[in-house]
């Protein structure tokens, strides 16, 4: 996250959350000055918005907009060709990543073993990975009309994922990932495997009244879009994005 201080009636900044803290403590910033970052409506007091800050520090967002109106046009297009011009293109490249990603988590995890930080560029790429597996699963469950763009990063599609990156990392959390097969794989695994079977029907079932009526009902987006969500979480938290154990919820 990038926060902008209001400075002697100037914009200041981007700084980090960590940079914003250790300046409080100091003395150096007011807790009464006025802050801001992407997405807030207005100015806040940089106390209470470092103080939020960290009470959602390590949560993992995702966003995929409902739209009113679906393209049916574009909904045959992907069931026809998606496979050539969507799935063969990303999933090659998703592919290259997934196992980049792996040696970048391998790598973070001596470093948070040993230092409790993990190293930003690790991090940075892991997330934006992620990001753009966001992207291009949202298309390929029909949740979003677009071609997903190709590249690292949220590219202001419909479909927008973020982790909160923690101030610093756990160590004790870090060796309990040794145990991820018993302690996430098997409960997580279990209860994704059946959300994710009952998503598959429900996106063939969308797909028809998508194409007959231009709509995809909210409720049926929401569980769906909770399905990616719930999995995404359980993605961040084995790639050491985040210390929160994932929840067993798909819900925000």
């Amino acid at each position: 996250m990038e926060i902008f201080l209001n400075l002697n009636g100037q914009q200041q900044g981007p700084y980090t959350p960590e940079q914003i803290q250790e300046w409080l403590a100091s003395g150096e910033v007011a807790a009464e000055t006025q802050a801001w970052h992407d997405g807030l409506p207005e100015w806040v007091a940089v106390g209470k918005l470092v103080t939020e800050t960290a009470d959602v520090a390590g949560e993992v967002f995702l966003h995929i907009e409902h739209q009113k109106e679906y393209s049916r046009g574009e909904l045959l297009l992907r069931m026809i060709l998606g496979l050539i011009y969507i799935d063969l293109p990303h999933g090659l490249c998703l592919l290259g990543l997934g196992l980049a990603c792996t040696l970048c988590s391998v790598l973070a995890w001596f470093a948070v073993l040993f230092t409790g930080n993990h190293p930003e560029g690790l991090y940075q790429f892991t997330n934006r990975s992620l990001q753009w597996l966001a992207r291009w699963a949202a298309t390929a469950m029909n949740l979003v009309d677009g071609f997903p763009a190709l590249g690292l990063g949220n590219r202001g599609d419909r479909a927008d994922f973020s982790v909160e990156r923690p101030a610093e990392f756990s160590r004790r959390k870090c060796l309990l990932r040794l145990f991820a097969v018993v302690s996430v794989g098997v409960p997580h695994g279990i209860c994704l495997w059946f959300r994710m079977l009952t998503s598959v029907v429900l996106v063939g079932i969308m797909f028809w009244v998508t194409l007959f009526t231009g709509k995809y009902p909210r409720a049926v987006h929401e569980f769906n879009t909770g399905t990616l969500r719930w999995a995404l979480r359980v993605a961040a938290y084995l790639a050491l994005l985040t210390d929160r154990y994932p929840a067993f919820s798909g819900k925000p």
